[in-house]
């Protein structure tokens, strides 16, 4: 591998990651700083519980496309056996990006979104052979958000479910080591979220 390539994809990718979505969805559309308002977060969930299940949705997907879809053109560049590689590494960036944005002061999101845009690049041509990476996630997901009412529990849940998926189908040691590094970004990143967890004070949805 070209260190040279390498150095680019990571401060590309830091740089994708570093455009906050919520934060523009949020003053350009609705003319309002989500930064000052429900937990102050640059996420999808602050977005939905302030400024509605659209712009909620709206950032999600942001967020997901500004990760995968990148990884995907890049696997697709002349870049010999290592296209794959080199597309590994701007995606890890991308969360990484997403949390501490140079655009927007560091102060950024949970890397939810972005690092499942991450799994979705990863697997974005082989989704065929790797069908439990998303699936077993998205069905974990919904369970648990769907009985205990935690966004944040049903976040933190998805990427060890992510890593089963990848071992049942047999998935590159690199790749699954990637997962478990965005898994521990997730769990950093949720650390308020677990105090208020633990004292029973984390806010619920309206399900």
């Amino acid at each position: 591998m070209n260190v040279g390539y390498i150095l680019l994809f990571l401060v590309l990718g830091y740089l994708v990651g570093s455009v906050s979505n919520a934060l523009w969805v949020s003053k350009y559309i609705y003319h309002t700083d989500l930064r000052k308002h429900g937990s102050g977060n640059l996420g999808g969930t602050n977005a939905g519980r302030v400024l509605g299940f659209f712009a909620g949705f709206l950032v999600i997907a942001l967020d997901v496309i500004k990760c995968a879809i990148p990884m995907a053109i890049i696997q697709k560049l002349p870049l010999g056996d290592y296209a794959y590689a080199y597309s590994l590494i701007f995606g890890i960036a991308v969360p990484f990006g997403h949390c501490f944005p140079c655009f927007a002061h560091f102060k950024g999101g949970k890397a939810v979104a972005s690092s499942w845009g991450f799994v979705w690049g990863s697997i974005f041509f082989e989704f065929a052979l790797y069908p439990w990476v998303l699936l077993l996630p998205l069905l974990g997901m919904f369970l648990v958000v769907k009985f205990t009412k935690y966004v944040s529990l049903g976040s933190m849940t998805t990427f060890p479910l992510a890593i089963i998926g990848g071992l049942l189908c047999k998935m590159k040691g690199l790749v699954l080591l990637c997962y478990c590094v965005l898994w521990m970004l997730i769990i950093v990143r949720h650390k308020t979220n677990i105090e208020r967890l633990a004292a029973g004070k984390e806010s619920k949805v309206k399900w």
